[in-house]
């Protein structure tokens, strides 16, 4: 049970820190990128398959997409951001998890709170790290489009995955 459970964590991680990596559009001071759709599909999937009873899974949530985004930003040698990273993308896996119970507008709002506290946390990193790239001016610009985008696109496309996840494992992974 234990080791269905550690391998399945790992997994999400390697699934954030590969979509981060491999699917990324540079831009300005970093990088545009899908991680979200794997973060939001992470914390519903640890909500769902291993379950929301356990303290732990709630860690889990924020650690294994703030992990896995933060390797991939070490790996693209933005490494001055893959503190910021950890708790940003650790900050939309936890809401995201927190969200699975919800239904409805509920749910979608909790999800979007997710996204705004990964962007705000970006937004407050980026005004202060990147102030020779023009500081607030610079955070403030990447809230749009880029960091709206990346909300909106992770909460459609991190559903979805799990909606098509959940109905093809059917509860088959436990922990």
């Amino acid at each position: 049970m234990m080791t269905k459970r550690f391998t399945t964590l790992l997994v999400l991680l390697a699934t954030v820190a590969m979509t981060t990596t491999f699917v990324v559009i540079p831009m300005g001071g970093g990088y545009f990128n899908f991680s979200d759709i794997a973060v939001v599909f992470s914390g519903l999937f640890i909500a769902h398959f291993l379950g929301t009873d356990k303290p732990t899974n709630l860690f889990f949530a924020f650690i294994v997409p703030g992990i896995g985004a933060g390797i991939a930003d070490y790996y693209l040698g933005y490494t001055i951001f893959a503190p910021i990273t950890l708790i940003a993308k650790g900050l939309e896996g936890t809401m995201a998890y927190l969200s699975y119970k919800k239904r409805g507008v509920l749910h979608l709002g909790i999800l979007l709170i997710g996204g705004i506290l990964m962007a705000g946390t970006y937004f407050v990193a980026e005004a202060f790290i990147l102030k020779d790239l023009g500081g607030i001016e610079y955070a403030i610009g990447e809230i749009f489009p880029t960091n709206t985008i990346q909300v909106i696109g992770g909460i459609i496309g991190g559903r979805i995955l799990f909606l098509i996840a959940s109905k093809i494992l059917k509860n088959e992974v436990t922990a």
